[in-house]
C-alpha cells in the first residue's frame, strides 16, 4: 500500500442513503410545483393575501421545501411562482434579508371569474 492510499479514508454509505445530483432544470421542475402550492396556502392565510419572495423562501425553509443553503442563482426562479400560482403583480415593494421583493397579491376565488 502507497504511502497517498493510506491517507484515504474510507466513509461507509448507507445502502438506503440517495446522492442526488441534479442540473437546476430538474431541480426547478421538483421544487416549483411544492413552491407554487406552498405560495397559495401562504397567501390564503395572511388577511392581505399578499406575499413576496423573501416570505415565500422563509416559509419555504420551514416546510423542508428548501435547505436555505442555497447559493448563487439556485432560487433565482422563485419569481416563476408567483404567475404560475394565480398571483397578481402589485406595485408594492418590501424589503426582506437585504433584498428588494415585489408583493404579489393572490386573488379571490370569485375575484378571478
Amino acid at each position: 500500500m502507497t504511502a497517498r492510499a493510506e491517507q484515504l479514508e474510507l466513509v461507509a454509505i448507507p445502502d438506503d442513503a440517495a446522492i442526488r445530483i441534479e442540473t437546476q432544470e430538474q431541480y426547478i421542475a421538483r421544487v416549483l410545483p411544492k413552491l407554487t402550492q406552498l405560495a397559495r396556502e401562504f397567501a390564503s392565510a395572511r388577511a392581505d393575501r399578499r406575499v413576496h419572495a423573501g416570505a415565500l423562501r422563509d416559509e419555504a425553509k420551514r416546510h423542508g421545501i428548501i435547505t436555505g443553503e442555497e447559493k448563487g442563482r439556485k432560487l433565482s426562479f422563485i419569481h416563476q411562482v408567483f404567475p404560475k400560482a394565480g398571483f397578481v403583480r402589485t406595485d408594492a415593494t418590501e424589503w426582506s434579508n437585504g433584498n428588494l421583493n415585489r408583493v404579489w397579491y393572490l386573488p379571490l376565488p370569485e375575484d378571478r371569474s
